[in-house]
């Protein structure tokens, strides 16, 4: 009897260190994301900080001038972003053959 509560126990150990390793490991992939993405912002912020200062030249060439700007900043997010959560869950998975 004692060998099936030390086995049910070491069991109880490693799924819960398991489960502990899974959440770890989904906390640092949304942090990833959540970190590159202030990065992001933070660039578009000084560019179009930079573009105001370097390139005033009127009201309507400003407005053009900050929609281009957080116009290729969104873009640049979203490819990046696209990227990334196409590799977290991959639509295809490896397929191993029975000889390999």
């Amino acid at each position: 009897m004692r060998h099936r509560s030390l086995r049910s126990s070491l069991y109880s150990i490693y799924t819960t260190t398991n489960f502990e390793a899974q959440r770890l490991s989904w906390i640092s992939d949304k942090m990833g994301f959540l970190v590159t993405t202030l990065i992001f912002l933070v660039v578009g912020v000084i560019a179009c900080l930079c573009t105001r200062i370097c390139c005033n030249r009127g009201p309507s060439t400003n407005l053009f001038h900050l929609t281009l700007v957080i116009t290729a900043t969104m873009c640049c997010w979203m490819m990046w972003a696209i990227v990334y959560l196409a590799q977290m869950n991959p639509l295809i998975v490896p397929v191993l053959n029975e000889g390999e």
